[in-house]
């Protein structure tokens, strides 16, 4: 109780609990004009169920960004200590986050990274953010968590010439 938390949701835009529904990929901010706010929620256990309730029931979406969530996570206040970026496919703009995710991220919050299911290039972009903001990268595969040194053999090239030739 005594930490504060959000969950900003993306796909093709980003948005957070209270984005008005039921299509919120289409309600949601899609990188353009001013930065929406962000509210902090303190983590009792009744705020946290109604949340994991909101994850649960939440659609997926097609198409993936970055930007647009990473960008209202750095923007609020206070900012966040660490943002975990939880991703299972390939944003359309991986470049773009990648050459701004410094200048978006200026007082340098560690991001935490985690590669669902999608081991290769994305797997690659997210471990190098974690990398150099001092966060951690952990790909999810097959349903195992695996981190640290381990982990690294699911971004390189023989990886995306094992899932090509398997």
């Amino acid at each position: 109780p005594s930490m504060n938390f959000n969950v900003i949701f993306f796909s093709q835009t980003a948005w957070t609990i209270s984005t008005d529904g039921p299509d919120y990929a289409n309600n949601g901010w899609n990188g353009l004009n001013e930065v929406p706010s962000a509210n902090w929620y303190q983590a009792t256990d009744h705020l946290k169920g109604v949340f994991k309730k909101q994850i649960a029931d939440m659609p997926t979406g097609l198409g993936t960004v970055w930007y647009s969530p990473l960008k209202m996570a750095f923007s609020m206040s206070p900012p966040p200590d660490i943002v975990y970026l939880l991703s299972d496919g390939e944003p359309s703009d991986l470049n773009e986050v990648l050459v701004g995710v410094s200048d978006m991220n200026p007082t340098g919050v560690p991001i935490d990274t985690f590669a669902m299911e999608e081991p290769g290039e994305e797997a690659a972009a997210m471990m190098e953010m974690a990398k150099e903001s001092g966060g951690r990268f952990t790909m999810i595969y097959e349903g195992l968590a695996i981190g640290g040194r381990s982990a690294e053999k699911y971004t390189s090239d023989e990886w995306e010439e094992y899932l090509q030739n398997s």
